[in-house]
């Protein structure tokens, strides 16, 4: 495959980082603090340094990796329309048309499918070779995330397609090592979770997305859990020692990535519906925080899952299905860990604040710090994060490198545009501040919020899920309708 990028590789050394990387938080230890940058670059916008415009996404992307800090990116049918609509890929779909299109009225008539999967593999691939220093230092990091087509919603196709995405990464013809995540989307009817099962079972690393609530996350686990399990029964039956599986086994990475900003919009509008006071406090404290709060009640449960702790939930948020699936999950990957099998790490996504939401530009971004945490955001929030991180200083990073955020509380107070001061000192501060658990509201949302509205979270979830999904195959016909009109006169 031909790479139209120069010979540049993003360098990142962490020993010598410039004060604006948010890579500063990293600890390659305990795979703490790794971030990644939601989509392709901007392009033409402004660089970060004097570039001569126009500058490539090529070029943008190794600026956002040494200067900001991304370790890591991540794509979807969304993020692959605005780069072909910036008019940034119409050479390459001039080019591919001419030698794709052949002479017959069938090939002309998928061409823009074959085109549409051609730029978005070799844009992925692009992708990972400037990351592809990052991933030879830590095979953790440095990986890019490509999505398998929102048009499949049948098992055996979606897994098909993961497997070709993933064996299209190994043998691209690049010299250079590179990091990938398949992307399968968590579909209804148990689909997504059992593709995750079939990928991972076939030696695939899955970034599980579209995971919205804890249901979907117990589910998407369960695939990667019970896909190494029989991974481990398939290479049993080859004959394979143990030494083989544990280095097997130990090269298998996934992710199971939560979205966070689309609950608080769902979930801020029923609270200001929903009358009354939880304790001494307005109701209306609890908006801005279900999606965090739910998102370190799922962190208890990877810890618990992944990395044998104690599962503990005093507010009895989970119902006895629930929690007998967390302990069968613990118990299944107690096997699995001692031979090698990674933590299916946890991953923040959709973590801009809207434009509609008075928030913080980092509220889903400084409550999740903590050890095996990851966060994917938009270039606009990466930005706003690397500024932030540029007024640490050394000590202060020190002190946020190491510190379980995720696990403690969060401000008491309503969350509102006139105080983003006060909820930044408190989230960050040294933890004598007024806090309410993520146990609590999430209880106090149940009680006050849900059950007088006659819902669930997990059937908000549900319908957040297949939104998404919808979304995404409404820009990917979108992007082919974009690529037929770039057609136009070469067949």
């Amino acid at each position: 495959m031909k790479v139209n990028i120069s010979n540049e590789i993003a360098k990142v050394d962490l020993a010598n980082l410039p004060s604006s990387s948010v890579a500063r938080l990293y600890n390659p230890e305990t795979r703490s603090n790794s971030f990644a940058l939601d989509g392709f670059p901007k392009i033409n916008v402004g660089a970060i340094h004097e570039l001569p415009l126009p500058i490539s996404w090529h070029e943008r992307l190794i600026e956002i990796i040494e200067d900001w800090g991304a370790l890591d990116m991540t794509t979807n049918q969304t993020l692959l329309r605005q780069l072909v609509e910036s008019g940034a890929m119409d050479e390459r779909i001039r080019e591919l048309a001419k030698n794709l299109g052949g002479g017959n009225v069938g090939a002309i008539h998928e061409l823009p499918l074959r085109i549409y999967s051609a730029l978005y593999t070799q844009a992925a691939h692009e992708a990972g070779v400037i990351f592809s220093e990052v991933h030879s230092e830590w095979p953790a990091e440095g990986r890019v995330s490509q999505e398998a087509s929102a048009l499949i919603t049948t098992l055996e196709i979606l897994a098909k397609a993961a497997k070709e995405i993933h064996q299209q990464f190994s043998v691209s013809g690049f010299s250079e090592i590179l990091g990938s995540y398949t992307k399968i989307p968590n579909l209804g009817g148990n689909v997504g979770p059992r593709a995750v099962e079939e990928a991972t079972r076939a030696g695939v690393h899955v970034n599980v997305t579209l995971v919205f609530g804890i249901q979907h996350y117990l589910d998407a686990a369960q695939g990667y859990i019970r896909g190494l399990s029989k991974r481990v029964e398939d290479l049993r039956k080859e004959g394979k020692n143990d030494a083989d599986i544990r280095n097997d086994l130990g090269q298998i990475y996934s992710v199971n990535s939560l979205f966070v900003s689309r609950i608080d919009r769902v979930m801020d509008p029923m609270i200001d519906q929903t009358a009354g006071a939880i304790h001494e406090l307005p109701l209306q404290t609890l908006k801005g925080k279900t999606a965090v709060a739910q998102g370190k009640f799922i962190y208890r449960i990877f810890e618990t899952v992944f990395l044998r702790k104690e599962f503990k939930d005093p507010e009895k948020i989970l119902g006895k299905s629930a929690t007998g699936q967390v302990g069968k999950l613990k118990k299944e990957f107690s096997k699995l860990r001692p031979i090698g099998a990674n933590p299916q790490r946890l991953l923040m996504a959709s973590t801009g604040v809207k434009a509609d939401q008075p928030y913080h530009p980092l509220l889903y971004v400084l409550p999740f710090l903590g050890p095996w945490m990851h966060n994917t955001m938009p270039e606009d929030t990466l930005k706003i994060f690397s500024e932030w991180i540029q007024t640490l200083n050394d000590r202060k990073v020190a002190e946020l490198k190491t510190r379980s955020i995720i696990s403690e509380g969060l401000p008491e107070f309503e969350q509102a545009a006139a105080n983003h001061q006060e909820w930044l000192d408190s989230v960050i501060g040294s933890g004598a501040e007024r806090k309410i658990t993520a146990d609590q509201i999430l209880r106090e949302v149940i009680d006050s919020v849900l059950k007088p509205n006659q819902k669930t979270l997990d059937q908000i979830c549900d319908e957040l899920r297949d939104k998404g999904a919808e979304a995404f195959e409404v820009d990917e016909k979108a992007t082919l309708d974009v690529i037929r009109n770039r057609m136009d006169g070469t067949v």
